[in-house]
């Protein structure tokens, strides 16, 4: 059911014109003021504003697992996993390679869909409500001038697995050898951000067009980067795949 549910959502993802309406569905903003005007403590809003939807998600998620032989749970994770994704339409960005590494393309990608679905795989909707609802409160007080140091924090551990298994994925779908070694170099890197990393593996990793044309002899007809990132969707399809054969 994981592989399916987790396949779905990269069709939805990769076939979505227009943006994710769901994606906005939630007024998370409004939750977010309500739960900073009933107290002035950090932490008792980051308990309100995240960890208590969370749990209530969890008991919520318990009780009806096995209503109708667990079909209602199902349709509670494609739910969770179309609130969590968010679709980035790469054709809006045409400014060249250098100017999609310097604007942090691969990590804006990178975020929309692939810590969601690995939070899947680990904890199942909860995971995915949660880091969801880390993202968008560490967003929000940004907005807000708020300190966000430790959502910060908080978000880039979240995101320190997912970002390397998704470089190693650039890797694979591009120039394996220049790509692995950068991987290789970056992985245990505490220095660099999550951010810095996707951008660095991935500008070593795109085929430019004649070497795409000499291994594949088929011509690409979107910009390197851009068929990385939306192939890497894939490359994450086939984890999943991996996974499940291994009886995740």
């Amino acid at each position: 059911m994981t592989f399916l549910v987790v396949l779905g959502i990269a069709l939805v993802h990769r076939n979505w014109f227009g943006g994710n309406h769901v994606y906005d569905l939630l007024p998370l903003d409004r939750w977010f003021r309500i739960m900073h005007g009933l107290t002035t403590t950090s932490v008792l809003r980051f308990a309100l504003a995240v960890v208590l939807p969370t749990m209530l998600l969890l008991w919520f998620g318990l009780l009806i697992e096995d209503w109708l032989f667990g079909l209602l749970n199902l349709l509670l994770c494609i739910f969770v996993l179309l609130l969590a994704i968010h679709v980035l339409d790469l054709d809006s960005y045409k400014d060249g390679l250098e100017d999609e590494i310097t604007n942090q393309l691969p990590y804006l990608f990178f975020q929309s869909i692939f810590p969601s679905l690995f939070w899947f795989l680990i904890l199942g909707p909860v995971g995915v409500c949660f880091y969801l609802l880390v993202e968008r409160y560490c967003r929000y007080c940004e907005e807000t001038k708020l300190d966000t140091s430790k959502l910060e924090k908080i978000l880039h551990c979240m995101e320190w697995i997912p970002a390397r298994i998704t470089g190693f994925i650039f890797a694979l779908l591009g120039d394996f050898r220049r790509g692995f070694g950068v991987w290789t170099d970056c992985f245990a890197d505490l220095a660099l951000s999550n951010a810095e990393l996707l951008n660095i593996v991935a500008q070593a990793s795109i085929l430019t067009q004649d070497e795409f044309e000499e291994d594949s002899n088929v011509k690409l007809d979107s910009p390197p980067l851009h068929w990385l990132l939306e192939t890497s969707v894939w490359g994450w399809v086939a984890f999943t795949a991996v996974l499940t054969i291994w009886g995740w």
